[in-house]
């Protein structure tokens, strides 16, 4: 018996008299409720994956942004990977540094749909800097020009949850041919 709100057993039967009561709606109530639950929990498991999982990094308190502010306009402008060069050989005697340019590109595979995603195009020492490890495959090196590394994200979507099964494949991306020799 409890002391704030009388017998719990009792309670628990008037419950189960209503749900019987009223069955239907009951049955669409508990329904709705479940899948509401498992579309929060598929939400957050995708979110964690894709957003929310530490990167694979030794040091990610390294990760810097350099930018340019011109100081008559207050504008702000990230440096572009072509420039990128010259900011290395000025902060070399500092800093290891690395860089990396993002685009929007259509990802072509042989026997699949095209797909639009985001890709990164990095300095031969972005992993090397940045303390990265891959999952599965290796890192690419210096000679390594037509190579990629994909997330762990990207492979499960394009393996169906194969990740082991993308290392080799090729595709074409931005007009140029890659091959897959690892997965972070």
């Amino acid at each position: 018996i409890s002391a704030m709100g009388g017998n719990w057993v009792s309670d628990l039967g008037a419950a189960w008299k209503g749900v019987r009561a009223g069955r239907w709606t009951s049955v669409s109530a508990v329904t709705a409720l479940a899948l509401g639950t498992g579309a929060c929990l598929a939400a957050a498991v995708i979110a964690w994956a894709g957003m929310l999982r530490p990167l694979p990094l030794t040091a990610p308190d390294r990760l810097v942004t350099p930018r340019r502010i011109f100081i008559t306009s207050g504008f702000e402008m990230g440096i572009r990977l072509n420039e990128f060069d010259r900011w290395q050989q000025l902060l070399a005697p500092a800093m290891d540094a690395a860089g990396y340019a993002t685009e929007r590109a259509t990802f072509r595979e042989a026997g699949a749909e095209a797909r639009d995603v985001r890709a990164a195009y990095i300095t031969d020492t972005w992993f090397t800097v940045l303390g990265a490890h891959t999952e599965l495959g290796r890192l690419p090196d210096a000679s390594a020009l037509d190579s990629a590394v994909v997330s762990r994200a990207f492979a499960a979507k394009i393996s169906a949850g194969a990740l082991a099964s993308v290392i080799g494949r090729a595709f074409t991306l931005g007009g140029h041919n890659w091959q897959i020799i690892g997965v972070l």
